[in-house]
C-alpha cells in the first residue's frame, strides 16, 4: 500500500524529540582534553530545557545529569561512563568516536530518563523519515528560509525576508526563486491529495449505494 502522499512509519520516538549529544561538539570545545570537564545547557527560545555535566578522563567521557517523569515527582540522579575511540582519517588526523554498550561506533548519543545510548538501541527515528511528501516539501521550503534568517515562528507560505547582510544578490534570487518552486511543489500536492481523496470518497460511494 501508499503511494505518492503516503506517510512512513511515525510511531517510533523521532531522535529530534530528546536532548543529543555529539562527539564532534565536545572536541570543538575542548572537553575530549583528559581531565576537562564543563556542562552542557540545552535550551528552547532562550530557556533552558535541560543540563549535563560532563568531564573526560582518559579514555572515557562521564556524563552527570537528572531526570523527572513528564508528570513530575523526585528529580533521579544520572552518572555515566562511555569510552571514546579515534580511527584515522584518509587525509591525516583521526576522528573521534563514542562506543555505544551495543559496541557500535556513533557520533552522537541521545538521552532518555536514565539511559545514554545510540538511536539503534533507544528504537529511534529521523522526523524526516515519518513525513509524506507533503512534509518533506514543506522540511525543504523551511530549510531554506531559515537561510534567509527568516524566525521559526514566521517559517510558512510566503515568508520572506530581505536579503541577509553579507549575502551575494545571486545567492539570494536563488534560494527566493527555490522557495517559490517549494511551495508550488506544496499547492501541487494538496491538489494531488484533494483529487485522490474526491476519487476515493467518490468510489465508496458508488460501492455503498
Amino acid at each position: 500500500m501508499g503511494g505518492l502522499l503516503s506517510g512512513r512509519s511515525g510511531w517510533r520516538r523521532k531522535c529530534e524529540h530528546l536532548h543529543a549529544v555529539d562527539i564532534r561538539k565536545l572536541k570543538r570545545w575542548g572537553l575530549l582534553r583528559d581531565g576537562a570537564s564543563s556542562e552542557i545547557v540545552w535550551s528552547v527560545d532562550g530557556k533552558a530545557t535541560g543540563r549535563m555535566g560532563v568531564r573526560s578522563q582518559g579514555p572515557f567521557v562521564h556524563f552527570r545529569y537528572r531526570w523527572q517523569m513528564p508528570n513530575g515527582g523526585d528529580w533521579h540522579p544520572v552518572q555515566i561512563a562511555v569510552a571514546t575511540e579515534t580511527t584515522p582519517c584518509n587525509f591525516g588526523g583521526h576522528r573521534h568516536w563514542f562506543t555505544c554498550h551495543c559496541n557500535r561506533r556513533c557520533a552522537v548519543l541521545y538521552l532518555s530518563r536514565d539511559r545514554i545510548a545510540c538511536r539503534d538501541c533507544l528504537g529511534l527515528a529521523y522526523a524526516s523519515q515519518s513525513d509524506d511528501a507533503i512534509g518533506r516539501a514543506w522540511r525543504r521550503v523551511h530549510r531554506l528560509q531559515r537561510r534567509l534568517r527568516v524566525p521559526d515562528d514566521q517559517l510558512g507560505w510566503h515568508a520572506f525576508r530581505t536579503r541577509p547582510k553579507g549575502m551575494h544578490t545571486r545567492t539570494y534570487d536563488r534560494i527566493t526563486d527555490q522557495i517559490i518552486d517549494g511551495f508550488c511543489e506544496v499547492e501541487d500536492l494538496i491538489e494531488v491529495g484533494a483529487r485522490r481523496l474526491s476519487a476515493r470518497l467518490a468510489a465508496y460511494d458508488a460501492r455503498h449505494r
